[in-house]
């Protein structure tokens, strides 16, 4: 459960932060 979280929060945040780069 605990991998899951830090799985998602790892594939979450670079794209949130490509999405705020790019505009």
């Amino acid at each position: 459960m605990s991998q899951y979280l830090l799985l998602y929060s790892i594939t979450s945040f670079p794209l949130s932060f490509l999405d705020f780069i790019s505009g």
